[in-house]
């Protein structure tokens, strides 16, 4: 049975201090609001550039020896100050078990203590089934202040497409259904390439939060529901909950999001019955499943579609007052 977190010691890591090899390569670093980024190096063996417009580029792996281990390294880049993660990886809807590279225990995730001001630099393991779904999510869930929520920015959810040996070749039909933008809906407001998540509450509106007696910020509402900005293209999503034991519950299957128009669900209540005390859940929109992720970046060459609409939303989930 793997630990639920295992937390990483500082005899494991390589900390450059006063060094930023992730955020130097920001445009106006010096003024740039970036203060936080990582980046998870996967087997370079494994790894396949696919060449995009303007010297861009798409990095994905082919697993062609079909390794139930992928070892890499993962970089956290900071100009604040010393902090903590959980980082915690995803193939398709469950946990991929991580370890430290060459330990002999698995987890269900890392807690990660990183330098100020510096880079830190953690090689790592992921269990992997080659005969599985080919997408591997990444989710490093910061240490915020007592009673603060997860707000992603530029610490949020990575995927990688990780192609197995058996994987059909990709069709013209699949890089055309990847085409579609209505370019008449691009700029119009409300409308977003990326959908943006917002809890709304009973009374029809965005929630707010409030100071409980436990000095705890929790929602002035009874309950809620999540509202998905519109987008200029259509597309299918799954909502999946990670929660407090770091394991993936499917939430939502196949949600239909069409172009131009908002999407709302609701939960049954039981999802917010925690306290952010003890436990905090988050929920992940995610499209364009395994390698539709290849495909949605070949459409720009071979389609000449304006730009990728993959996406990978988090918002963390809300416990509702006693």
């Amino acid at each position: 049975m793997n630990s639920k977190v295992r937390n990483v010691m500082i005899n494991e890591i390589n900390v450059l201090e006063n060094e930023h090899v992730l955020l130097s390569n920001t445009a106006s670093f010096s003024n740039s609001t970036f203060s936080f980024a990582q980046r998870l190096r996967l087997d370079p063996n494994m790894e396949v550039k696919y060449d995009l417009r303007d010297d861009d580029y798409f990095r994905y792996y082919i697993n062609k020896e079909e390794k139930d281990i992928i070892s890499g390294e993962y970089t956290i880049d900071t100009i604040d100050d010393a902090n903590e993660i959980i980082l915690v990886a995803i193939q398709g809807n469950k946990v991929a078990p991580l370890r430290i590279k060459n330990d002999n225990k698995w987890n269900n995730s890392l807690r990660i203590n990183f330098a100020a001001n510096s880079t830190t630099k953690i090689p790592v393991e992921i269990k992997w089934n080659p005969n599985k779904e080919e997408d591997l999510i990444v989710f490093p869930i910061k240490k915020d202040k007592h009673g603060e929520y997860y707000s992603g920015g530029n610490l949020g959810v990575v995927r990688y497409y990780i192609q197995n040996t058996n994987s059909p070749t990709i069709s013209k039909d699949e890089i055309h259904k990847q085409s579609v933008i209505n370019e008449k809906l691009v700029s119009q407001e409300g409308i977003k390439p990326v959908p943006t998540l917002t809890w709304i509450g009973d009374d029809g509106n965005p929630i707010k939060l409030v100071l409980d007696k436990n000095q705890m910020m929790l929602p002035n509402t009874k309950s809620y529901s999540l509202k998905i900005s519109a987008t200029p293209y259509s597309t299918v999503s799954d909502l999946l909950l990670l929660n407090e034991n770091f394991e993936i519950k499917v939430i939502k299957r196949n949600i239909q999001m069409y172009e131009g128009r908002e999407t709302n669900l609701t939960f049954p209540p039981e999802i917010f019955n925690k306290t952010h005390e003890n436990s905090r859940q988050f929920l992940l929109l995610l499209n364009n499943r395994g390698r539709s992720m290849l495909t949605d970046m070949m459409s720009i060459n071979e389609m000449n579609k304006a730009f990728p609409t993959s996406f990978q939303q988090v918002i963390e989930v809300f416990p509702l007052k006693n």
